[in-house]
């Protein structure tokens, strides 16, 4: 219904009856969707900077899980590109450095915006300017994207 006194409202505060409050909870129930979810990229590291454009188009990363199984900390570059990163050249859009024997797991509902596409690389330098790949097995990335 329309408000007499607010055109701007499809709704009246006096449709939406008693009030939320911590005495008068509103209960909602969370269903899963078989559609419009994150896709994975999946990548455990080849020796070099294994770079690649994961996916070309206006995306939003989401989140990661990646694992550094070295001793020595890792970077992985994340680009808005549409084509292969040339790495230590191409701008970096995001740097994630993963520390020596550890982890990062991380998720933004709202995504990072990437108006191109998604590129990678993986390099054991922490400059932007670095071009060390890292060994075998080095990395295990799981990157969420929309």
């Amino acid at each position: 219904t329309r408000c007499s006194r607010d055109w701007s409202s499809d709704v009246c505060s006096s449709d939406l009856g008693t009030a939320v409050s911590s005495t008068n909870p509103l209960y909602v129930t969370v269903a899963a969707s078989t559609t419009g979810g994150d896709t994975i990229y999946r990548l455990v590291s080849a020796t070099g900077t294994n770079a690649s454009n994961i996916i070309g188009g206006q995306r939003k990363v989401t989140g990661w899980y990646i694992y550094n199984s070295n001793a020595s900390a890792r970077k992985v570059n994340l680009y808005n590109l549409n084509v292969s990163p040339t790495v230590g050249t191409s701008a970096i859009a995001l740097a994630i450095v993963v520390p020596g024997l550890a982890a990062t797991n991380v998720s933004f509902p709202d995504g990072i915006d990437f108006s191109t596409g998604i590129s990678i690389s993986t390099v054991t330098d922490l400059t932007d300017a670095g071009t060390t790949g890292v060994g075998t097995n080095d990395l295990i990335i799981n990157l969420f994207y929309k």
